[in-house]
C-alpha cells in the first residue's frame, strides 16, 4: 500500500517503506525466486574464470538476499518522484479545531469506541499517516480568543497558515532535489576500480607462474 501525494504541481508516492498500520517492511514481507545469470563479455581473467565456475552459488546467493536488499533500500525512501502535472486545486487544505488548554491541544490522538475524537489533533499515531506523530505545538487561536490551535508549520506535511485556523500545504518542499550521485557511489565506484586492477594483476601473476613452471 502506498500514498498518492501531490507537492507543487508534482506527483509523489509516499509511504513506500511502511505497511498498512506504519510499521517498517522486513525481509519476511518479500518472497524472491527465479535465478541471476552474471557473466564476462570478451574477457578472460581469473575472475571471469572464477565467476563461470561458481555462477550457481553465486546465484543462489543474491537470490537469497534480495528480500533483505529490498526492504533496507524501501526503508530509506521517504517519496518517490513520479512526475509533474498534480493541478493546483488537489493542494491539502485543514481546519485546526480549538481546544481549551494547550495541554489539551498537544495530547496524543485518541477516539471513543464510536470513532469520536476525545484527545488531541495531530500528535501521537494516526491510522492515516501510518506513523507516530510528534513535535506538533499549539498556540493561542487568533479568531477564537480563550481557544488553543496547532501551529501550521509544525503539523507534518510541510503546511502554513493561509488565514486564521486553517492550513494549507506549502507549494515547495523543504528536502533537496535529487541530481547527482549517492554520497556512497564514489567509494563503491572507487572499489570497483580497484578489484579490477587486483583481478588484472592476478591473472597476470597467474599466466606468469604457468609460464615459468613450464
Amino acid at each position: 500500500r502506498v500514498e498518492l501525494q501531490c507537492h507543487g504541481g508534482v506527483f509523489y508516492m509516499g509511504g513506500v517503506g511502511q505497511d498498512n498500520v506504519g510499521d517498517p517492511l522486513t525481509p519476511e514481507r518479500f518472497e524472491a525466486s527465479g535465478e541471476v545469470d552474471v557473466h564476462c563479455e570478451s574477457s578472460f581473467s581469473a575472475f571471469c574464470v572464477s565467476l563461470m565456475v561458481s555462477n550457481k552459488q553465486f546465484s543462489e546467493e543474491v537470490i537469497e538476499r534480495i528480500p533483505a536488499i529490498l526492504s533496507g533500500w524501501l526503508g530509506g525512501v521517504d517519496q518517490l518522484y513520479l512526475g509533474k502535472g498534480c493541478p493546483e486545486a488537489m493542494r491539502n487544505t485543514l481546519t485546526v479545531m480549538p481546544y481549551t488548554s494547550k495541554e489539551c491541544c498537544e495530547a496524543q490522538f485518541v477516539t471513543d469506541r464510536w470513532g469520536c475524537l476525545v484527545g488531541g489533533q495531530f500528535n501521537g499515531r494516526h491510522q492515516s499517516l501510518r506513523k507516530v506523530v510528534a513535535g506538533v505545538e499549539c498556540q493561542p487561536s487568533k479568531s477564537d480568543p480563550g481557544h488553543w490551535v496547532a501551529q501550521c508549520d509544525t503539523i507534518p506535511g510541510n503546511y502554513e497558515e493561509t488565514s486564521p485556523g486553517l492550513c494549507e500545504e506549502v507549494n515547495e518542499l523543504p528536502a533537496g532535489n535529487s541530481t547527482g550521485c549517492s554520497p556512497g557511489w564514489l567509494r563503491t565506484s572507487q572499489g570497483i576500480h580497484l578489484l579490477c586492477w587486483a583481478d588484472l594483476f592476478f591473472t597476470f601473476a597467474l599466466v606468469w607462474t604457468s609460464v615459468a613452471s613450464c
